[in-house]
């Protein structure tokens, strides 16, 4: 009210008046005036210094609040990616695992098929020295029956050459004895 009396308006009085010129001069000033008329009329113009802090205050404020976001957000991305790691870790862990079940499964599959080609081998090598052995004996028998034919031959042989002498010698004596 002080203010508005100061200019020359008159608040209290039903019909105040207002002086020829007045509202031209006010509707000549810049916006700036303007402004800064009202804040003399209103009397912010006295609190400026406090707004100005304020509004600093304001601004570190919310520069401080987007710093703690921008770095809660970094460490939500690196949480995230640090369980992405976890994660790729854990799998790549259960697959060499997984890999080495599978040779440990191979390596026994292999052991398991060699063992039983080592025992079909010894069957077979059983099989072969018992069959080995029963032609060994079966040449020696054969041997021995060659011997005994060979022997026998022989002995058919002399008979046969004595015979033949034999029988030559009859033959020269009945040739002797018939006349001619």
């Amino acid at each position: 009210e002080d203010a508005l009396g100061e200019i020359g308006v008159l608040i209290k009085a039903r019909n105040f008046l207002v002086f020829q010129g007045d509202v031209e001069s006010i509707a000549r000033k810049t916006p700036k005036q303007l402004v800064e008329m009202f804040e003399n009329i209103s009397g912010s113009a006295d609190m400026a210094i406090e707004y100005t802090e304020a509004l600093k205050a304001k601004e570190e404020a919310e520069s401080q609040t987007v710093f703690l976001h921008n770095k809660l957000r970094g460490y939500k991305t690196e949480r995230r990616g640090l369980k992405e790691q976890k994660e790729e870790a854990e799998r790549f862990n259960a697959a060499l695992q997984k890999k080495a079940e599978v040779q440990t499964d191979f390596f026994l599959w292999q052991l398991y098929h060699i063992h039983r080609d080592i025992q079909e081998r010894e069957e077979t090598t059983g099989d072969l020295k018992t069959e080995q052995e029963e032609a060994k004996e079966t040449e020696t028998e054969k041997a021995a029956a060659l011997r005994d034919a060979k022997k026998q031959a022989s002995t058919v042989r002399r008979e046969g050459t004595k015979a033949e002498k034999n029988r030559v010698k009859i033959a020269s004596e009945v040739d002797k004895l018939q006349p001619s």
